[in-house]
């Protein structure tokens, strides 16, 4: 299976916590892929959510919650790397997602776009 790497970076300027992602959009080619979002923390208290790290959809729109896009699925999560496999078949177009962290007892989000081309 093949294998798309982003970084999210988490840094904190002025005790306010900054997400970016280093792919916006995610292009995932036909076929199976890992997409393996790796954490770069830059806080030193920024994690996964590791209970619930992506919410997803079709579409454009950013999810407020759930999991609702048959392609994916997610493998593996740590407080550092999550992996989601993708089963481009259909070429479903847009893929939605939320990203979700903790930064100490906060929640963080962070919603970029997949592409299924």
């Amino acid at each position: 299976m093949a294998k798309i790497d982003a970084t999210v970076t988490a840094t904190n300027a002025g005790g306010k916590l900054t997400l970016s992602i280093d792919k916006d959009p995610i292009k995932v080619p036909p076929g199976q892929h890992d997409i393996v979002f790796q954490l770069d923390d830059k806080t030193g208290q920024t994690t996964f959510d590791t209970g619930d790290p992506i919410y997803y959809a079709k579409g454009n729109a950013c999810p407020a919650g759930g999991k609702n896009c048959e392609a994916l699925t997610v493998d593996s999560c740590s407080d550092t790397l999550l992996t989601v496999s993708d089963d481009n078949s259909d070429s479903i177009g847009s893929i939605g997602y939320q990203l979700n962290f903790r930064y100490g007892k906060q929640k963080a989000q962070l919603d970029p776009i997949i592409i299924n081309s």
